[in-house]
């Protein structure tokens, strides 16, 4: 597995802590074989697991393979 470099952006926006989502987006999708998703249903469903937090996530990278 390669890494992904973060894009940071030049101005925060609010729940990302600084990150350029549309660049992320861009890098995601060309490095990783499966759907990155970031739309606001695909999030809400892996903001949530067995315990009492919810963080949402910025983005949903759903691998074909491992």
């Amino acid at each position: 597995m390669s890494d992904v470099a973060m894009p940071i952006a030049g101005r925060r926006r609010k729940g990302t802590n600084g990150i350029d989502v549309g660049g992320l987006r861009a890098a995601l999708e060309a490095s990783v074989d499966g759907d990155v998703r970031f739309d606001a249903q695909a999030k809400a469903v892996y903001s949530t697991d067995a315990s009492n937090y919810r963080e949402v996530p910025i983005g949903v990278v759903i691998p074909r393979s491992a």
